[in-house]
């Protein structure tokens, strides 16, 4: 009969190999169980966003502030093996709600991210009031930041862009200029009357006369002269005076 401690080593030799199957089989089951869950962190498609709307907003936004919309907790991907593409759904937006698609390639996936931006704006502004048919001067106006809400379709941003221009109707302090407040710094007015100049040899000749389209300076218009009654065309050289050739 053979020892009892013989018995069992002998035991241990022939199920070793099967330990070590064993266990290789479930070190490589453990790996692959945690790749297949490795997933790509929302973090990660978040801080995508970001950087391109701080690139998008840059230099046309001020204080700019982005609300994203997070995603569930139970959407997961799995982890991206190649990098990821943004789609800005809504290029022409600055504000309000943007979206954007982001997928991937390996393995395929896509999802959609929605982010709320907000900020402010450059306007124009009248610094006091101004009279209806005022030439518009530096010092009636000024360049400020307001929340791009308050910002009106058409809006100056550059001081510059009003500065000669005239008031549609008068404007109290604070309001901000939009095209549909002024116009072009005419010297003739549509159905008012003008001076007409015309020279004949050395003799310079005035009359009067009906403008019959709005002008600026040197433009050329037509007009209806009072005295013969004829329509004819003339360049406007000084306020409410047309040089007829």
């Amino acid at each position: 009969m053979k020892p009892f401690k013989t018995t069992i080593l002998n035991s241990y030799w022939i199920f070793l190999p099967s330990l070590i199957a064993l266990l290789t089989f479930t070190l490589f089951s453990t790996q692959a169980t945690a790749q297949q869950t490795s997933y790509q962190s929302h973090d990660s498609l978040y801080q995508l966003v970001l950087n391109h709307l701080k690139q998008k907003t840059d230099q046309k936004l001020f204080n700019a502030d982005f609300q994203l919309q997070t995603l569930s907790r139970h959407i997961n991907f799995p982890q991206c093996q190649t990098p990821l593409n943004l789609r800005d759904r809504t290029p022409e937006k600055i504000t309000g709600r943007n979206t954007f698609q982001i997928t991937c390639a390996a393995p395929e996936w896509k999802v959609t991210v929605s982010a709320t931006i907000s900020g402010d704006l450059p306007v124009i502004i009248a610094t006091q009031g101004i009279l209806q048919q005022a030439m518009i001067k530096p010092e009636d106006v000024q360049r400020i930041l307001v929340p791009h809400k308050r910002v009106r379709r058409g809006g100056f941003t550059q001081v510059e862009q009003v500065i000669g221009l005239r008031a549609k109707r008068s404007m109290g302090p604070n309001t901000i200029l939009t095209v549909r407040l002024v116009q072009p710094p005419y010297w003739a007015f549509k159905d008012k009357k003008v001076t007409l100049v015309t020279q004949v040899g050395n003799i310079k000749i005035e009359t009067k006369g009906i403008a019959l389209k709005s002008g600026v300076e040197q433009e050329q218009i037509p007009v209806k002269n009072l005295s013969s009654k004829k329509t004819v065309k003339g360049i406007i050289i000084a306020p409410n005076t047309v040089w007829i050739p």
